[in-house]
């Protein structure tokens, strides 16, 4: 089949993310002979307006703000070519129940983000806009097959009256080599904490700071680890609070390459995950691969991919206090340590892009034979 898949980035977008990583490796392994994909995402600067693969094609088209109106005038001019079209929902939807008609369109939805994530992340107007487009969503979508990634995100959806048979959960998964035994990995010789990930303000990544100023009293030679791509004044932020309340041995290590991502995350002793809300929290599971056991907040999303005492532990939401005792009690507890990095690899091993590869074409071959 031809299939048409809207997002508003592709990986090679500096702002992309967890979900452009989750629908471009999913559909890279549906790609074949038989299955064209062509991505209608924002050009970003330097960006090509168009990109040839095997058995793929990028086009990049308007800005983030403008690419939900190229994308419908782009399917109304090639509708007759495309057998499906994905809607890959980031708050603001494109909209494809309006003008793509029948039962040639599935939606992917990985959070609803609410009020409070948007306005961390854009300001007043964009946020207001944002945040009444999705609101849009139960409306617009209410007979639209969708793809989420987690029980929290499913029921979220149920609380918006969206009939239950329309929803399907596919899960994330990870590129990480999941082969290794937990007595494998070398872990640093002193406590580490360690967060890799996007570096935005919605991430809460200064909560994390301030309960490793708590560790940092009662562990003298912790460290904290903090690496990823993302917004710049975010680093400026944390980086500012960091020396602002005199916490030492804190390490902004930038983006980092998948080998070094890999490195970083077996050496840890624990992953710290301040957000507030996920879809599911691909890089809890990344971490669970390098046998690293993770303390979240029990928020929806992570407390679906972190199972308190089995992969994790589980602290009260925006509780800082209560997120660095978790963080203690695993940095001083060898065995339950060990314990819950074991489990970690053996509960990573079911994400797995193959399997969700899979699930996903079988949807959209239904899809077709309706």
């Amino acid at each position: 089949m031809n299939i048409l898949a809207f997002n508003w980035r592709d990986p090679k977008n500096p702002d992309a993310g967890g979900a452009e990583e989750y629908l471009f490796n999913i559909l890279s392994l549906i790609s074949n002979e038989n299955n064209k994909i062509t991505y209608l995402v924002a050009s970003f600067l330097g960006s090509l307006p168009k990109e040839e693969g095997d058995n793929y094609t990028i086009i990049r088209k308007g800005s983030k703000y403008t690419v939900y109106l190229q994308a419908a005038l782009f399917y109304i001019k090639n509708r007759k070519k495309y057998d499906v079209v994905i809607d890959s929902i980031n708050t603001v939807p494109f909209f494809t129940p309006l003008y793509v008609w029948g039962n040639k369109k599935i939606a992917i939805i990985h959070h609803l983000n609410g009020w409070e994530k948007i306005r961390n992340e854009l300001t007043l107007l964009p946020s207001i806009i944002a945040y009444l487009a999705e609101k849009t969503i139960p409306i617009i979508y209410k007979k639209t097959p969708i793809i989420t990634v987690s029980k929290s995100t499913k029921e979220d959806l149920l609380k918006k009256n969206i009939e239950e048979n329309h929803i399907k959960i596919i899960l994330n998964g990870i590129k990480i080599d999941k082969k290794k035994a937990y007595n494998e990995i070398k872990k640093a010789e002193v406590p580490t904490v360690i967060y890799i990930g996007r570096i935005k303000f919605s991430k809460n990544i200064d909560d994390l700071i301030k309960a490793f100023k708590i560790v940092k009293s009662k562990i003298k030679n912790a460290k904290l680890i903090i690496g990823g791509k993302g917004d710049q004044d975010c680093y400026e932020y944390l980086k500012n609070l960091t020396k602002n309340e005199n916490i030492e041995d804190v390490y902004f290590l930038g983006e980092l390459s998948e080998e070094d991502k890999v490195k970083q995350l077996e050496l840890a002793w624990v992953f710290g995950y301040p957000s507030y809300k996920e879809g599911w929290g691909i890089s809890a599971i990344e971490a669970n691969a390098c046998g690293t056991p993770v303390v979240a907040y029990n928020v929806p999303g992570l407390r679906d991919s972190i199972k308190n005492g089995t992969n994790g532990l589980l602290a009260k939401e925006k509780d800082i206090k209560d997120m660095a005792d978790k963080i203690v009690t695993l940095l001083e507890n060898h065995e339950l340590r060990e314990k819950l990095g074991k489990n970690a690899i053996e509960w990573s091993k079911n994400s797995s892009y193959e399997k969700s590869a899979k699930q996903f074409y079988e949807e959209l071959k239904l899809l077709q034979s309706k």
